[in-house]
């Protein structure tokens, strides 16, 4: 298990290609994530990773703003 911090959805993106294609075959993302950096790193991961996410879109700690707001 290896717990990796991202600054941003681009960021995010590139750890978990590096990820996949050391071998890597789930990714789970915090509940940070919005819809749409879920969406980025399962894209960028697709038919070599699995990405799987706890879901607060509007997190409430992050005074229930969603991570598409602040790291998009």
């Amino acid at each position: 298990l290896n717990v990796i911090g991202v600054k941003n959805y681009e960021e995010a993106v590139s750890v978990a290609q590096e990820m996949a294609d050391q071998g890597v075959k789930a990714i789970e993302l915090c509940a940070g994530f919005g819809n749409e950096g879920t969406a980025m790193v399962a894209k960028a991961v697709k038919g070599k990773a699995c990405v799987g996410a706890v879901k607060f879109d509007h997190h409430p700690g992050f005074d229930f703003k969603s991570g598409d707001e602040l790291f998009n």
